[in-house]
C-alpha cells in the first residue's frame, strides 16, 4: 500500500513538473523585431532595429538600435521684404541621429492573441545637425556642424497581436522626456509600431 501511495505521488510530482517546465518554455521566448515611431519631440520620426526577449508570464525586454535623418528649417533668420515685413530665409538643416535605447514590458495579461501590456525604457543619440548657412542682407551666415548626445525616458502603454504563431504586430502610445547638456529639456508624445518574428 505504502509503495502504490509512493509511485502516484512520484507520478503526481513528474507531471507537474513536466507542466511548469511546459509553461516556463512557452513565457520563455526569443524574436528579433523591426520598428518604426514618431512623435511630436524633438526626435522626430525614427526606424528601430532590435529583439524582444520574454522572461517569464509578465516580463520582456527590447534592446535596439535607433535612427533617424530629418530636415527642418529652423525659422531663426529673417530679411526684410518688399512690403516692409519680415519673412523667413529658407534653408534646409539636416538632422541625423544614431544610438540604443532599452525598453522593459510588463504584460497585463498574455494570450494566444492579444496581449497588452505597460513599458518604460531609455535611450541615448548622439545627435549631428548640419546647417548650410545663408546670405540676408549681405551678411554671411557660415555653416555650422553641431555634435551632441540627447538622452532621454519614456513609459506608456501597447498592445501586441500575434499574426502567426511566429510572427506578431505591435503597437505602443507613450510619453518621452529627452534632455541634453545646455538644452532645454523637453516632453513629447511619442507611437511606435512594429513587428516581432520569433526565433523560439
Amino acid at each position: 500500500m505504502r509503495a502504490s501511495r509512493a509511485g502516484r505521488a512520484l507520478a503526481l510530482a513528474t507531471l507537474a513538473g513536466c507542466s511548469c517546465a511546459s509553461q516556463a518554455q512557452e513565457h520563455t521566448r526569443f524574436g528579433l523585431n523591426l520598428g518604426f515611431a514618431a512623435g511630436t519631440g524633438v526626435e522626430g520620426s525614427s526606424a528601430s532595429l532590435g529583439a524582444t526577449l520574454h522572461a517569464g508570464a509578465h516580463f520582456g525586454f527590447r534592446p535596439a538600435l535607433l535612427y533617424s535623418r530629418v530636415k527642418y528649417d529652423p525659422g531663426d533668420l529673417f530679411f526684410v521684404g518688399d512690403g516692409g515685413q519680415l519673412e523667413p530665409v529658407g534653408r534646409q538643416v539636416t538632422q541625423e541621429q544614431m544610438g540604443g535605447g532599452l525598453t522593459v514590458l510588463y504584460y497585463l495579461r498574455r494570450t494566444a492573441e492579444l496581449s497588452p501590456y505597460l513599458f518604460g525604457g531609455v535611450s541615448a543619440l548622439r545627435t549631428e545637425e548640419n546647417d548650410p548657412g545663408a546670405t540676408v542682407a549681405g551678411v554671411v551666415e557660415p555653416p555650422q556642424r553641431e555634435l551632441h548626445t540627447r538622452k532621454g525616458v519614456r513609459a506608456g502603454f501597447g498592445v501586441q497581436y500575434a499574426l502567426k504563431e511566429r510572427l506578431a504586430l505591435f503597437g505602443e502610445l507613450g510619453v518621452q522626456h529627452s534632455f541634453e547638456k545646455d538644452y532645454q529639456a523637453t516632453a513629447s508624445f511619442r507611437s511606435n509600431l512594429g513587428l516581432t518574428f520569433y526565433l523560439k
